[in-house]
Parts: structure tokens; sequence; C-alpha cells
């Protein structure tokens, strides 16, 4: 059987599994990378954003992923208010996707246990939320915007990380850069986008910015990173971000 527009449902599934067992490996979920910024004793810094008005799916996706990351970081920083503002974010978001209010609801369990201090605790849900709403879109036939969403949060994730690198640089922080499977994965994810999909200005972004960035994340593994591969990253995914991010 295929899922819509013609992509495999096995194809999507392949991507899913290579995504969970490529990225626990590596160690590239973007909260695999904060908590090395946090040991390496870096403030993460939280980008600003603001709500997109966008009505389209994909776009509300896109925006989806990056609040997604946005607020990770905020709970990692243990910043309260921030994070609840990220969180009204993700709520209206995901209900904008269909979301149904079990899945809604364990964003209040997240307020919740951040307010009483266990940031564990919050990121251990937020872990529970992300995973249930991949689950909850691909149920409803939204496998574009599940990817998308994981595709944005990724993207988010690097951006977050060579800021944090770049402000508060190190030997040690700046090992954080290096991911040989990152660009890899992530074009898995591409390739199982609907035709439709891959046609939209902010999917052909990604594109042309994979190489670039596999660049720098994928250097030899004796290569000792600098600051200006920190800068060189941000130069490649800001830009990036403000596409995806654009009504």
């Amino acid at each position: 059987m295929n899922s819509k527009k013609g992509v495999p449902t096995a194809t999507i599934i392949l991507y899913a599994i290579l995504v969970t067992f490529t990225c626990l490996s590596c160690g590239f979920y973007p909260d695999a990378m904060f908590e090395g910024l946090r040991k390496a004793k870096v403030r993460i810094f939280v980008p600003e954003l603001e709500p997109t008005t966008s009505t389209q799916d994909y776009k509300v996706a896109l925006n989806l992923g990056i609040a997604v990351g946005d607020g990770l970081a905020c709970i990692y920083n243990e910043d309260q208010a921030a994070s609840a503002r990220y969180m009204g974010m993700i709520y209206d978001y995901a209900k904008k996707l269909g979301l149904p209010e079990t899945v809604l609801g364990q964003l209040g369990q997240i307020n919740s246990a951040m307010a009483q201090g266990n940031w564990q605790e919050a990121l251990n849900l937020s872990a529970e939320f992300g995973d249930q709403v991949t689950k909850k879109l691909e149920q409803a036939g939204k496998q574009d915007e599940s990817n998308l969403a994981m595709l944005a949060w990724h993207l988010e994730g690097l951006y977050i990380t060579a800021k944090s690198v770049n402000n508060q640089f190190s030997p040690e922080s700046a090992k954080l850069l290096r991911n040989a499977d990152l660009v890899k994965i992530l074009g898995e994810g591409l390739k199982s986008l609907s035709v439709d999909m891959q046609a939209k200005k902010e999917v052909k972004a990604i594109v042309a910015a994979l190489p670039k960035i596999d660049q720098i994340i994928n250097r030899p593994a004796n290569y000792t990173y600098t600051q200006t591969d920190a800068r060189e990253l941000i130069s490649i995914c800001e830009p990036l971000r403000q596409t995806l991010l654009s009504d």
C-alpha cells in the first residue's frame, strides 16, 4: 500500500527507523546536543521566535518543529517563563494540525513539572510529547507534516548548537559541531516527502543547504574545530531558518 501522493509507506517507515537508531547512536537528537552543551557548562542560546500567521499545514509543521527546539532549549536552561511562551506556541500549532486533546494535554503536565522545579521530569514529558505528535500525525495521514516538523526540529537544534558554541567558545564545546551522519539522515527524510512537498521553496532551501552543512559538521575525525566553523555554520543555518519561518 502507498501513502498519499505516491510516497511508499515502506519508505516512510524505513526513514523513521533510520532516524531513531542512527540519531541515538551518533547522539544528534537536539536534546542530546543540548545535554552536551550543559555538560560543557555552555549557556544554551534561545532564538527569538514570533508566532506564524500561516494556516497552511506544512508551514505550521515547520514552525512547530522550530518551536519545539526552542522550547526544549528553554527547559535545559531551566527558564520557566520563556518555556511557557514556547509551550503556548507549540499548543497552538499542534491544535491547528488536528492533534487531539489527549496529546495537547501533555503540555500542561510539562508546565506543571516546570512550575515545581522538576526539570528532568519536564524533559522526560517533552520526549513523550514529541513521540505522540509524530505518531498521531502519521495516523492521521499527515506523514509530510510529521517529517517536516522533525526536519525543522533537527535544523533548529543545529542552529542553536552553533550559536551556543560561538557565544561561549571552547575546544570542548566545539566538538559538539561534529556529526558524520546528520545530513545523510535528513536527506532520507527529504526523499520521503511527497512530490508536491518536495517542490516547496522551503524544502528546496533545505536541499540546497545540506551539502554546505555537511562540509562543516562532517570533517575528518582528527580535525580540530574552530570558532570560524561555528560562525560558518550559523551563516548557513540563520537564513535557512528565516526561510522556514516566513509566511
